[in-house]
């Protein structure tokens, strides 16, 4: 679970008091009892959430990855532009929350456009990645040992295809996928080096069946 985040300038005083307060209270506790089974431990799962870290660890255990970068300088941005048709550009942290009423912040193409107008970003570092062509979207869903692969068919409509949850939940089409085992064994080794019990595993899989590792969420 994720108490954080919700800190905002639109909420009060006392409401962001109590949200910090919570967020801190939930850290304190875990912490005195650390032979109890957490789903998630709070403190292991807010380390889960970098995204960097996810990336690093993907690749180490055999997983394949977009090509990425994380800069705040446009000629870098250039190069990855340069060696790939299509990049997108993606918020660091999983809510993307941009204000108190829970907007969000999807994943994007980066178009010439908007290429262009990057100029202000040296004052805030982007994450960029290569676009993977999917065939269909894939949440691998652990909970200790078991494994339930979901195939999200993304592709059937044009405001979900870059990022599924932009799409409507009731028009979105789901299905319980066959997977290859190997792929099932690097996702639970992926849990383990993060310590964590439960998570939903995000995949980008290709016309070939390539299957991309995107994000590993904690919080499901």
């Amino acid at each position: 679970f994720s108490l954080r985040g919700v800190f905002s300038r639109e909420n009060s005083d006392t409401e962001n008091l109590v949200n910090e307060e919570n967020f801190w209270f939930m850290r304190n506790i875990s912490e005195q009892i650390p032979n109890a089974l957490w789903v998630n431990h709070p403190s292991l799962e807010e380390l889960a959430n970098c995204k960097l870290s996810q990336l690093k660890r993907a690749k180490e255990i055999g997983l394949d990855i977009p090509e990425t970068i994380l800069t705040n300088t446009k000629e870098n941005v250039k190069e990855l532009y340069q060696k790939n048709d299509i990049i997108v550009f993606k918020p660091l942290f999983n809510s993307g929350q941009l204000s108190g009423n829970q907007s969000a912040l999807y994943t994007s193409i980066v178009t010439k456009e908007k290429f262009e107008r990057m100029g202000e970003i040296s004052r805030c570092p982007g994450f960029f990645q290569e676009y993977i062509p999917k065939l269909y979207d894939m949440r691998l869903i652990i909970i200790g040992q078991e494994a339930f692969p979901i195939g999200i068919y993304s592709q059937d409509s044009e405001e979900s295809k870059i990022d599924w949850r932009k799409g409507n939940p009731n028009r979105l089409k789901y299905c319980i996928k066959e997977v290859p085992d190997e792929l099932i064994d690097k996702s639970h080794e992926l849990c383990k080096k993060f310590g964590i019990v439960a998570a939903a595993i995000d995949f980008a899989v290709d016309k070939e069946g390539k299957h991309y590792f995107l994000d590993f969420n904690p919080s499901g």
